[in-house]
């Protein structure tokens, strides 16, 4: 399974074009998740904007484990 998600990889999964991708990503990254959102972390500053960690894509989206199980491959 990959670790984070880009925007073509959240275009894949739900079937959505870049510009509602794009929104979905930011809207993850700015949702707080025991207190702290991911935009604010040390870890996301480090690896850049583009990407979401697959961890926080799942808790908002659980019926897509298997797709992002079939994008690792």
């Amino acid at each position: 399974m990959k670790s984070y998600l880009n925007v073509n990889d959240i275009m894949k999964i739900n079937g959505v074009s870049r510009a509602k991708a794009y929104k979905i990503l930011r809207t993850l990254r700015a949702e707080k998740q025991d207190g702290v959102a991911f935009q604010d972390t040390y870890e996301s500053k480090l690896i850049g904007k583009a990407v979401i960690p697959s961890k926080i894509y799942l808790n908002f989206f659980p019926h897509a484990s298997g797709s992002i199980r079939a994008l690792g491959e």
